[in-house]
């Protein structure tokens, strides 16, 4: 015991022991083994001097001036651990790995083969090993500065901070290095920082000397404690260098028109605009540029770029700067800087070629607008969606350089029971040789839409509903048990004709299996054979008999190569006079129904009510246009003939269909099945 105490003695004498044993000497082990370099003094200072881990080669030789590092690291560690409490054992265990380990450290992955070290100690091996990689390839370190601060309670000693870079004369990427610890004490501590730039590793260096000063530090002498590789004391001035400016040839000078819409483009507005207002803001900027262009200068939607982007592509070349007083605020440059043109007179060249050439020229194809009328004090009638779209574009253009045609598929589609037929069928359409654009979406008429979405706006959410154009069919899809259900049914068959009659463009049925095969009456079978023919011949739709779910698939695929190869010849103009927009064809279906008079509301109420067929609508409102008028007739009447049994069809009788509707508005108690 005695040996074993003498021995820890000789080794350093420290306030206490480590985790082995509390109140006893050494360099932390006490009167146990315990681990790590104790909670002492400079205990671990004494041993490194004459460990054989510190003094001695290691056992592979490329290792040592790593092992040296961590050295300095447990010094440092063990001499501020009673201020930072931070246990200086784990770089005590790196050490000793490094020692022991057989072969060299050069990576990251090498690292984390040694013995006890982890990802922390890893990075911070492989990012030593590189810093001593620029020191041997003969690249000077570029010292920033050294910084000493005063103690921050009187029994500590000062600190000094450091920062030097590196930079690789054939690739431009640098590394900056941190070194910080005591006035004349050994030991200091370190990080790097790999840049992909200069610029970016100036910046960033700035910034630490920034928040150093902000507490407190103040630039300082060289230190005999500063353990710098290669280190060159700096100048009394601090070394500045020249940041050398981008060299151009030429002017700068932005594209005058957008490509897709023939308009402005969104760096030229913003240009324009300034020129013609000067400051503004941000927000403002983006809108005063938007009466000047087509083209979205802000995000919206799923796109996160707007032409308001092209702002830092300004400032870079010195066309537009912050205000100084007011960095929100952006103005024209009065000298030419980077770009080689100042902004004041790059702006108004643009500002003449834009009035003398796009805002008061003509139309390059006058459409007359239905809302112009030579009559001034005449009421404006309200331009629909489609005549707002064709207004927007080019009508001479081929159509397909223009829109996106895209199969939009009613997401509540569905097959028998399957509630995912919506995705299965847009899975399908995507297969095959035909490729085909499709989306699934809430549809208020049809199953299936083929819509034209302009190509060169801003997508969003309810882009297709706002801009689309219908440039196909309507088409409607019933497999036939469902058709024989729906038509059983008669008032959820006559709303649904009753829209496809009214949205405006050709609509189609889609017969999907056998209608013989149904297991019902030889009757009901009939009744849907006549249903199908009625479709056809007296509404005017078309009705496509599909034997299968595949076959309709193959049918959708068919329509679109059809639509492609009849649009790709034709131009805005020729397509669009005979399509229709989705807002139009929405507004048509009796949405807006606020905007009817009260005869036409009354007739939309009338086709929900039982025994009231499409053809009985018109007898009733010629004779009875009102609700009030037709309540009134059937509570003084007092025949036995109902009615309305020779109004419903004139010079026919309807007695049970006319006794349906007067029970409908007389009895007190209908019932509700």
């Amino acid at each position: 015991m005695r040996r074993a105490m003498a021995r820890t003695i000789q080794r350093g004498a420290g306030a206490r022991g480590g985790r082995g044993g509390r109140g006893g000497y050494g360099r932390g082990r006490g009167y146990g083994r315990g681990k790590g370099g104790g909670r002492g003094g400079r205990q671990g200072v004494v041993w490194t001097r004459k460990a054989r881990e510190c003094n001695t080669p290691c056992h592979n030789p490329a290792n040592n001036d790593l092992r040296d590092r961590y050295r300095k690291y447990y010094e440092f560690i063990c001499a501020t651990n009673e201020e930072t409490r931070q246990e200086p054992g784990t770089y005590l265990k790196v050490l000793k790995g490094l020692y022991y380990h057989g072969e060299e450290v050069d990576s990251y992955d090498a690292a984390l083969k040694v013995k006890n070290v982890g990802p922390m100690h890893a990075r911070k091996c492989a990012s030593a090993v590189r810093w001593r990689e620029h020191l041997d390839a003969n690249i000077t370190p570029i010292q920033r500065g050294r910084w000493a601060a005063p103690p921050k309670q009187g029994q500590d000693k000062p600190r000094w901070w450091r920062v030097e870079t590196v930079e690789v004369p054939t690739t431009g990427k640098c590394m900056a290095r941190r070194q910080w610890g005591l006035e004349n004490v050994a030991g200091y501590d370190e990080d790097f920082k790999d840049f992909g730039e200069r610029r970016k590793c100036d910046s960033d260096v700035a910034a630490w000397i920034r928040r150093k000063e902000g507490e407190g530090y103040q630039r300082s002498a060289a230190g005999d404690d500063d353990g710098a590789d290669h280190y060159v004391p700096p100048p009394e001035e601090e070394e500045q260098r020249e940041v050398v400016p981008r060299v151009r040839k030429v002017k700068y000078g932005p594209k005058f028109l957008d490509k897709d819409t023939g308009s402005l483009s969104g760096v030229c507005a913003l240009l324009v605009a300034l020129h013609r207002r000067s400051p503004l803001d941000k927000a403002s900027l983006a809108q005063e540029a938007q009466q000047h262009t087509r083209v979205a200068m802000t995000a919206n939607g799923q796109h996160w770029y707007g032409g308001i982007k092209s702002l830092d592509t300004l400032l870079k070349n010195d066309v537009v700067e912050p205000v100084p007083h007011d960095v929100r605020r952006y103005r024209l440059t009065s000298e030419a800087g980077s770009g080689l043109v100042s902004g004041v007179e790059l702006a108004r060249e643009i500002d003449a070629r834009y009035r003398k050439e796009l805002e008061h020229a003509p139309e390059p194809k006058a459409r007359p607008r239905d809302d112009d009328s030579d009559d001034g004090g005449a009421p404006k009638r309200r331009r629909s969606c489609l005549e707002r779209l064709r207004n927007d574009v080019d009508g001479a253009r081929p159509f397909l350089d223009v829109y996106d045609i895209t199969l939009y598929v009613d997401s509540r589609e569905k097959r028998k029971n399957d509630n995912h037929e919506a995705d299965a069928i847009v899975g399908l359409l995507h297969q095959g040789q035909h490729t085909m654009s499709v989306k699934k979406a809430p549809l208020q008429v049809g199953d299936y839409l083929f819509l034209a979405t302009p190509k060169n706006e801003q997508q969003y959410d309810t882009f297709w509903r706002d801009r689309g154009i219908v440039v196909g069919s309507c088409i409607e899809r019933k497999c036939a048990s469902d058709f024989h259900t729906t038509v059983k049914g008669k008032s959820h068959h006559r709303k649904q004709t009753l829209a496809l009659s009214r949205c405006g463009v050709p609509a189609a049925y889609v017969i999907e299996g056998d209608i013989d095969a149904l297991d019902v009456c030889a009757l009901d079978k009939q009744d849907l054979h006549d249903e199908m023919a009625r479709l056809e011949v007296q509404l005017g739709f078309t009705v496509h008999r599909s034997p299968s779910f595949d076959h309709t698939v193959r049918y959708l695929q068919g329509l679109d190569a059809h639509l492609r190869d009849d649009v790709r010849r034709k131009s805005v103009d020729d397509v669009l006079q005979n399509a229709m927009a989705y807002r139009d064809i929405v507004s048509s279906l009796g949405i807006d129904e606020r905007q009817w008079d009260l005869k036409a509301r009354f007739g939309a109420f009338l086709l929900h009510v039982p025994g009231v067929k499409n053809e009985y609508v018109a007898h009733i409102l010629a004779k009875y246009p009102t609700f009030a008028l037709l309540k009134r007739a059937l509570d003084s009447h007092g025949l036995e003939e109902p009615l309305l049994t020779r109004v419903l069809v004139p010079g026919s009788r309807r007695g049970a269909d006319a006794k349906k509707i007067a029970d409908f508005f007389v009895m007190r108690d209908y019932p509700s099945g």
